[in-house]
């Protein structure tokens, strides 16, 4: 083999590293451009929620029991589908009615009457209570959050409310067109 015949071979071995080198590099950015897309994705992507908070009915009277759902982070909101409210267990007998409220304070600061009446959304004459919504029915937007107010409970008795929620981004929620 002769000095010319190895250059031209260690040139030509260059040649497609350099094509190699290259081809890698361009892989290398449109993997990195499909793993951004994919977490933007992610985050756009509704998550399914369960949501449960529990306390125990006060023992002085004319007090009520209230247990806050917290609401959805910045730039998101929550989509409920279902909310239950009773004792500990399904199986629990419990006393009272409950009030459901989506208010940016717990409904204790915001009193009686008129004043919580903006704020409230549902109510349960008696306890358990299951309530299903549909699309749209109740939506949490940042900044609000879910209140259950016990009232009439039995003292010292452990209540529960439990949920399920779609967290999406806002805005990404439409409201369904209404039908005349």
């Amino acid at each position: 083999m002769t000095d010319t015949e190895a250059d031209f071979d260690l040139a030509a071995v260059f040649g497609v590293l350099l094509q190699i080198g290259s081809t890698m590099e361009r892989l290398n950015r449109r993997i990195d451009a499909i793993e951004k897309r994919e977490k933007q994705w992610a985050e756009l992507a509704p998550r399914p929620l369960r949501v449960r908070k529990s306390g125990v009915y006060p023992t002085t009277s004319g007090q009520t029991l209230v247990l806050g759902l917290p609401g959805p982070r910045l730039q998101r909101q929550r989509e409920y589908r279902q909310l239950i409210v009773g004792g500990a267990t399904w199986g629990t007998s419990a006393a009272g009615t409950a009030n459901v409220y989506v208010s940016p304070s717990n409904p204790d600061v915001l009193g009686e009457g008129a004043e919580a009446l903006w704020a409230q959304v549902d109510e349960a004459a008696s306890l358990p209570s299951v309530a299903f919504y549909s699309s749209g029915q109740m939506v949490v937007n940042y900044g609000f959050d879910i209140y259950v107010e016990i009232i009439n409970g039995t003292a010292g008795q452990v209540y529960a409310v439990a949920g399920f929620c779609w967290d999406v981004p806002e805005g990404l929620w439409r409201p369904e067109p209404t039908v005349l």
